[in-house]
């Protein structure tokens, strides 16, 4: 990579100082402040039926949290992406660990 740069920007005066691979984009977003009382109509994140209960079933991965309108969909969300999820909770331990 550091051949390759310097090759590139030498020829318009330029030296390369570093470099660097980024092999994953963290986005940092804030999370949204409701007001009280306003509402959303969230949808099942595997029928996409609307989800009507105050305290939806979910599932948290990562830092991403998966809704549910029922047991049922929430157990076969996880049944259909289980290598997925398993995979994900595996890479979060391992960041635990280092």
């Amino acid at each position: 990579m550091e051949h390759f740069l310097s090759e590139t920007v030498a020829n318009r005066g330029c030296v390369v100082v570093a470099s660097e691979i980024l092999s994953s984009i963290v986005k940092d977003e804030q999370p949204v402040k409701l007001k009280s009382g306003v509402t959303l109509a969230l949808k099942c994140d595997l029928c996409r039926g609307p989800i009507s209960s105050n305290r939806p079933y979910n599932i948290k991965v990562g830092t991403s949290r998966y809704y549910f309108c029922c047991k049922t969909c929430r157990r076969s969300y996880i049944d259909k992406h289980r290598s997925r999820l398993e995979a994900a909770k595996s890479r979060a331990t391992l960041s635990k660990i280092h």
